[in-house]
């Protein structure tokens, strides 16, 4: 059969992607018809002449690509398949999501390759032709021809060995089965006679399920009588299939190969897959060595503890690095603490935080600004600087939303006596909790990121000053716990975030974080997180305020 008597069924949501396919396959002498999702796909397959291969795409209206293929393989389309072994049309995913579970899911389904968006020029004609048309397909393969007539092994071997494939021959069960025992990796069928000395096929066969557990593995019986009851305890031994002697050659080819090719696929898929595997294992590595130094950029807390005793701080990445970090930093005459929410979450968002902490530890350390304006102020032209966001130029439109509080010893102007602690706030986006008498109270920040192309390089945040009363506790918080979606189906929102912290608020700072972070799995249930995490709570004795902000 010509290429140009091949039909290919192209399938997916874009035109402009219709459309390269069409060119490349027709340009290889087939012929091409579209379907834009998958209900007109399941149409164009029902229609004679049926395809002789479809290009499925994933994320599709209607019917995605997975449903449209498992669709395929029911009885009612199947049917119309005929012409093509087993009735099971081949089918290539070509999709951007190109991941091990949807590998997975794909194969699961019958799926014969997957090609990544964008795809190379020549990469689709290159796939379908390796399945209709494909050269030497089995080679690679190594079969085992078990016999005791010379001859027959000759004749199956010749067979085999022309289409590619490697033969191994014994002449009885035992031989056959210390050949196996000895490389069991190697053998990828093994095509039997029944009637053999020392050992029959069908204990051979047993051997091979039970012993060596390989309970795929094809096992071809070629017997010489069509006795029914004979051929049932063949397949009780673990037969897949059987051909009565003499046989016709094509007849026997035909067989064969689809149980190789069959054994083929399975072995490329687990390689595949081990591939892949092995790819997402190197990724997660690294990804968790990164962590470690995320990690490192942030303060030690058994040193936080000599200047905020009475503290809590929460730092839950959604995946194994994350958007969010918490500082803190000790001046001589207060301390300074800050919660910073950048872009998105993972790996994007850990970048993001490397040009925050850096950028914070320059203008905090370095330049000794305790003004959380002002830090606010220097941060966000660091950040649009670093990314060129005041250039026209500018790739990034990322940023990061903040809230930073000083807390230092009040001085009054004419005597220079102790006038209690003072807390100076700024926030970009973020705002400060704070509870006092049983309730619960929220400064908001100023309704500007920090970045971002559009934001004022120049704006000058808003500062808010808090004198510090006895009980008062403080709580600075990305939107991790308010942007959580619960069984509900709804985010938990300010309200309820506020009112889980005033009830907590009447506990220790150890077993506030506690019921905090089991309050936020509560209500997540059995929902993904849906943001990173961050929380920061701390409050001030008399006592520990004297010896930590004196002078």
């Amino acid at each position: 059969m010509a290429n140009n008597d091949l039909k290919i069924l192209v399938v997916d949501d874009s035109s402009l992607i219709r459309g390269i396919i069409r060119n490349e396959l027709e340009a290889g002498g087939y012929q091409v018809i579209e379907a834009a999702h998958g209900f007109k796909a399941l149409i164009k397959a029902s229609e004679s002449p049926q395809p002789d291969l479809i290009t499925l795409d994933v994320e599709m209206p209607k019917l995605d690509g997975f449903e449209t293929c498992r669709r395929l393989r029911e009885d009612h389309y199947a049917r119309f398949f005929k012409h093509i072994q087993d009735n099971m049309v081949p089918v290539i995913f070509v999709t951007s999501h190109d991941t091990i579970e949807d590998r997975k899911k794909g194969f699961d389904l019958g799926a014969m390759d997957f090609i990544t968006k964008p795809f190379k020029e020549g990469e689709i004609l290159k796939a379908v032709n390796k399945i209709l048309r494909p050269e030497n397909r089995l080679k690679g393969l190594t079969a085992l021809v078990v016999n005791k007539n010379s001859d027959s092994r000759r004749m199956v071997s010749d067979c085999l060995r022309r289409e590619g494939v490697t033969t191994i021959e014994a002449a009885d069960g035992v031989q056959a089965f210390e050949t196996m025992s000895a490389g069991t990796d190697s053998i990828d069928i093994v095509i039997t006679g029944l009637l053999m000395p020392h050992m029959n096929g069908d204990e051979l066969c047993k051997k091979i399920r039970n012993e060596l557990n390989l309970k795929e593995l094809p096992v071809i019986f070629l017997p010489v009588v069509d006795d029914k009851s004979e051929l049932f305890e063949l397949f009780k031994a673990g037969a897949t299939d059987y051909l009565l002697q003499p046989f016709v050659k094509e007849e026997f080819l035909a067989r064969l190969i689809v149980h190789l090719e069959r054994t083929r696929l399975n072995k490329s898929l687990r390689n595949t897959l081990e591939q892949v595997e092995q790819f997402n294992k190197n990724i997660t590595e690294s990804i968790k060595y990164a962590k470690l130094i995320q990690t490192s950029l942030l303060p030690n807390l058994d040193e936080v503890k000599n200047y905020l005793p009475h503290s809590f701080f929460i730092w839950m990445p959604r995946d194994i690095v994350g958007g969010d970090i918490f500082y803190t930093y000790p001046f001589e005459d207060g301390v300074l603490v800050a919660v910073i929410d950048c872009t998105g979450h993972g790996v994007p968002g850990a970048f993001m935080t490397m040009i925050a902490s850096s950028g914070l530890r320059r203008i905090i350390r370095t330049d000794q600004c305790s003004d959380p304006a002002k830090i606010l102020q220097q941060l966000n032209q660091i950040v649009k600087t670093t990314l060129q966001q005041d250039t026209e130029y500018a790739l990034s439109d990322d940023g990061l939303d903040a809230a930073i509080c000083f807390v230092s010893d009040y001085r009054e102007p004419e005597t220079s006596d102790s006038g209690g602690l003072r807390l100076t706030f700024a926030g970009a986006h973020l705002p400060l909790y704070y509870t006092y008498n049983n309730e619960i109270h929220l400064i908001r920040g100023d309704n500007i990121s920090i970045g971002y192309k559009r934001s004022d390089l120049d704006h000058n945040f808003t500062k808010h000053t808090i004198d510090i009363e006895k009980g008062m506790l403080f709580y600075l918080s990305t939107d991790g716990f308010t942007d959580q979606i619960g069984n509900t189906g709804r985010c938990m929102g300010k309200k309820n975030f506020k009112k889980l912290l005033l009830e907590t608020s009447r506990q220790p700072f150890q077993a506030q974080k506690d019921m905090l972070v089991r309050a936020l799995e509560e209500y997540k249930g059995k929902r993904e997180r849906t943001d990173d995490v961050t929380l920061v709570g701390f409050g001030f004795e008399d006592d520990i305020q004297r010896e930590i902000f004196a002078g």
